[in-house]
């Protein structure tokens, strides 16, 4: 070989390394690289795995706090909810702490939006249906994987509704209404409705005496009125009022004879179609014919056990003995006539055969009382209760009826008295739960016991058995709810009225013809109607909603 060919091998050696080498050095270089890049991937990738299992995480736990927050029968009031639904994200936020501490996750769980303004203990703004509670919580988790951050955010919900009875007026026999009421809320009604539009007219009367329907121990009067007498008055329905029954919806002129001296039970309590005549059928948009206002119609609804009432009183009945019997053998045991009752409440047994126990003058009862014989608040008298009472017997009402606390009455009902409205003052609440048949009226004797200015009050009233609601010589306007086998309402207008003579009737007239004003008015409003399966208000239903999924914001 030549020396110059020599030369020439020797650089193309040396070239080939060369090549070879920058090769290797960039193969080396994009390893390297790759190395880097598949770190940061890996890191990245295990970063926004932590992020998710972090909030996930966090609605578990939020989900397990939650549930051991929520008493038994749900919370008692809106405010006890307010207070745990708030208090519930600072827990929350130190449970974060501890639970993350030293690991690559952190976590933040802050207050988000709610209706807290728009719901409280005495209702919702407007005063109706309480509706939806909710509370949002704004959760915020980031991961730190070797310093690859990702975050996520999510927002969890809580949220819940008022266990109650949706309706103003809720039965699953038949309504009738008599007169002109007016009611402010969904009606259900399992059998059949029944309209007259002449207060009065519906009961049965002759030429030679007026009608009585005996309330209790004494006789309420319902003139038979004149035609033209006085301006037929249709009830009232509110708007947004929905009309749920079953049956059908009938106008009728009156019940069936049943004598010269008609009792409730002869008339209506145990009624049903056949007992009233002179009935027309309506279609639903007849409606109108009878009832102003912006009513809608829908099937009935049942929403209660027949034996609803039955429950809850053999529910309480064993337990308040036993609780009255724990206060001191020295507070209960036998009562004769014109022994007071004990203050701090007890068991009290009142001996059949001398009539009800008649309570007298200002009692103030701040125990929880078991009284078993039959009791009447005299006309006159107040009693004043802090806790439940039972009375196992009957129940008259002549007087006021003061009471914080649920009322139970294995027998009938009678309230003839409801203190009047004090300015300044909260308006009287009363649950009541009875067995046998509530009535609610007022016996007056002459025009100046007839009410001029409307009595408020706060009620839940319950009945296995029937109802008796009245608004002529009587002016209550009922905010809550009521409910019984069969319920009448019985009821005029006008805020003034007199007794004038016409044919040998007395006739109770109203004495402003432009007055409309409804003589008897219930509204519905659920913070007073209590859930009738558990006797109490509850938020039972306050739950964690399903989460949804979270956000990756970087």
């Amino acid at each position: 070989m030549k020396r110059g060919e020599q030369g020439y091998t020797l650089i193309s050696i040396m070239s080939v390394v060369m090549i070879f080498t920058v090769m290797i050095s960039a193969l080396l270089v994009l390893s390297v690289q790759e190395a880097r890049y598949t770190s940061t991937m890996v890191n990245q990738s295990q970063a926004l795995m932590d992020c998710r299992s972090g909030v996930q995480a966090v609605y578990r736990q939020m989900q397990q706090m939650w549930t051991a927050q929520v008493p038994p029968n749900g919370f008692s009031s809106v405010s006890a909810a307010k207070t745990a639904l708030t208090s519930l994200a600072s827990q929350m936020q130190q449970w974060c702490n501890q639970k993350f501490s030293g690991t690559p996750l952190a976590a933040t769980v802050e207050l988000g939006q709610n209706n807290f303004d728009s719901v409280t203990d005495s209702g919702s703004s407007g005063g109706n249906n309480v509706g939806n509670l909710y509370q949002t919580y704004q959760v915020t988790v980031t991961a730190n994987e070797h310093g690859a951050k990702r975050t996520m955010v999510d927002t969890f919900t809580i949220s819940g509704a008022l266990e109650t009875l949706n309706y103003a007026l809720y039965t699953p026999g038949d309504l009738f209404i008599t007169g002109g009421p007016e009611i402010d809320g969904m009606m259900a009604v399992g059998g059949s409705v029944y309209f007259d539009n002449m207060p009065w007219q519906g009961f049965v009367t002759n030429s030679s005496h007026t009608s009585t329907v005996t309330v209790g121990n004494q006789p309420v009067f319902f003139y038979r009125e004149p035609s033209g007498y006085e301006p037929k008055v249709p009830p009232v329905f509110g708007a947004g009022s929905v009309l749920r029954y079953a049956g059908s919806v009938y106008t009728f002129t009156r019940f069936k004879d049943q004598g010269s001296d008609p009792t409730i039970n002869e008339t209506w309590l145990y009624g049903s179609t056949k007992d009233v005549v002179d009935k027309q059928a309506l279609s639903a948009n007849q409606l109108g014919q009878v009832a102003i206002g912006s009513v809608q119609t829908g099937p009935y609804q049942a929403t209660l056990p027949d034996d609803y009432v039955s429950q809850i009183i053999e529910s309480n009945d064993q337990k308040l003995l036993n609780l009255a019997k724990q206060i001191g053998n020295i507070n209960y045991g036998y009562l004769h006539k014109g022994d007071p009752l004990p203050s701090s409440g007890g068991w009290v047994h009142y001996p059949p055969g001398q009539g009800p126990y008649e309570v007298r003058g200002n009692v103030v009862i701040n125990g929880v009382m078991y009284f078993d014989g039959d009791l009447q608040i005299d006309s006159g008298a107040t009693l004043n209760l802090t806790q439940p009472l039972f009375v196992n017997g009957d129940l008259t009402v002549n007087g006021v009826l003061n009471s914080t606390a649920t009322i139970y009455v294995s027998g009938n009902t009678t309230i003839t008295n409801v203190p009047p409205d004090v300015k300044g003052k909260e308006p009287s609440r009363l649950e009541l739960y009875s067995l046998g048949n509530i009535e609610l009226t007022l016996v007056a004797s002459k025009s100046g016991d007839i009410a001029t200015a409307p009595t408020t009050f706060h009620a839940f009233l319950a009945t296995d058995k029937n109802m008796f609601l009245e608004g002529m010589e009587s002016f209550y306007h009922i905010i809550g709810g009521v409910a019984a086998r069969e319920i009448m309402l019985n009821a005029t207008v006008g805020a003034k009225h007199t007794y004038s003579a016409y044919q040998q009737h007395n006739v109770m007239t109203s004495q402003n013809k432009n007055d409309t004003s409804r003589r008897l008015w219930i509204t519905y409003d659920s913070s007073y109607v209590t859930n009738p399966l558990t006797g109490t208000p509850t938020l039972g239903d306050l739950k964690l909603q399903a989460m949804p999924q979270p956000t990756l914001i970087h």
